[in-house]
């Protein structure tokens, strides 16, 4: 008991833990678990990494360790519910120049934020499903912009990670919630070919109502962005160094 709280006298003890309490039962108990394993060896390699300057490293070995220990379907499942994915620095700035380039292409502010609407059902979306080959055709033949689909695509993945047990939750809600809507999802799968969408999966069906209720947002959005871009910092950025 503290001064503060009303305590006459404190007696601090000479003990480096409060194990002697009931309450800290649980804590010594576990506390002697790992101390079971724990010998010199392990106590002078953990001193030696505390000393170690880690900012020589670079962070790709961090990810490719990363991604390593979370392997294998049991891994890469868990690693997209958690939205756990690493992207190296030569990625991003691989990214970052593919906006630029596209910022800067032919294409009309329309066009780019078509693609890129469209592109973001490539990235929200399992990407290994029906819907998204009609979304790749239909950024071949529209006159939108490809690389900005592309573009799209790259954005959207991570989100989509993020996203996945919010899309599971409103799947699952169509498929099985709305009782009115069973009739539909019976007809659907007894349709030669509907049933190669593979909307009896809660994260496809979700992912694809969200893309389709966000796809004129992100459209308006992209087109406003572009236009902001162009009409501000676009023609400075075009002659910087970084741009060429």
């Amino acid at each position: 008991m503290s001064l503060l709280a009303g305590a006459s006298l404190v007696l601090p003890l000479k003990v480096s833990a409060a194990f002697h309490s009931r309450y800290m039962r649980q804590a010594r108990e576990e506390f002697e678990a790992f101390l079971a394993d724990f010998d010199f060896d392990t106590r002078n390699a953990l001193l030696a990494a505390c000393r170690f300057q880690w900012a020589k490293i670079s962070p790709a070995v961090f990810g490719s360790l990363f991604q390593s220990i979370m392997a294998g379907e049991a891994g890469k499942k868990k690693r997209r519910q958690i939205g756990a994915h690493y992207t190296s620095d030569r990625d991003i700035m691989k990214l970052v120049r593919s906006l630029f380039n596209t910022l800067h292409s032919d294409g009309s502010p329309g066009q780019i934020a078509a693609g890129v609407a469209l592109g973001a059902a490539l990235g929200l979306t399992p990407i290994a499903n029906a819907h998204n080959l009609v979304v790749f055709l239909l950024l071949a033949v529209l006159n939108v912009s490809f690389a900005a689909g592309l573009l799209g695509w790259a954005v959207f993945v991570p989100l989509g990670f993020l996203l996945d047990p919010a899309f599971d939750r409103i799947g699952h809600w169509l498929l099985v919630d709305m009782q009115s809507l069973r009739p539909l999802w019976t007809a659907w799968d007894n349709i030669p070919g509907l049933a190669l969408t593979n909307f009896n999966n809660t994260v496809v069906l979700g992912s694809v109502v969200t893309w389709l209720l966000l796809f004129l947002p992100i459209f308006f959005l992209a087109r406003f962005g572009v236009l902001r871009y162009r009409a501000t910092v676009g023609a400075r950025v075009r002659q910087s160094r970084f741009y060429k």
